[in-house]
């Protein structure tokens, strides 16, 4: 097994959606308690499957779970690189960023929002805002003249 078969089995790894929700239960509970590096955790590696017959041992620390909580804030917000699945395509980012705002939640982490959303949000509360700004001196500009 040499070094491009060991950076093979990585990527393979990272690619797996089945995978990352395994880890994900594990890494949002220990990282909301507090538990991640606790000896408990340490001595007993998580099994996960990712393919058919393929799995390894992900050894739960703060370090791992921290870069998942990282690649998951970059894949919901649309700044990731290609190298990750979330990256890839839209159909795999469209897959990806519910199973990211779970572990995130589940982290306690804020989930930031994804570009579509700050459009809407920030354009819509832009309009909203003007919106309402010109009915207030509207109705302002009415009560002078009234009087």
């Amino acid at each position: 097994m040499g070094v491009k078969d060991i950076i093979a089995e990585m990527k393979e790894r990272r690619r797996s959606l089945t995978a990352f929700k395994e880890t994900r239960k594990v890494c949002g509970k220990c990282l909301k308690d507090g538990t991640c590096d606790s000896d408990a955790v340490k001595k007993e590696p998580i099994p996960v499957k990712f393919g058919k017959d393929k799995g390894y041992n992900f050894t739960v620390n703060k370090g791992t779970c921290q870069e998942d909580i990282t690649m998951c804030s970059q894949c919901i917000d649309a700044s990731i690189d290609d190298d990750y699945p979330c990256g890839e395509s839209v159909e795999n980012r469209d897959e990806w960023v519910p199973e990211c705002r779970k572990y995130l939640k589940k982290a306690g982490v804020k989930i930031p929002l994804t570009p579509e959303e700050a459009v809407i949000l920030y354009g819509g509360g832009g309009f909203t805002i003007m919106s309402v700004s010109c009915c207030c001196c509207m109705l302002l500009l009415l009560m002078t003249k009234m009087k």
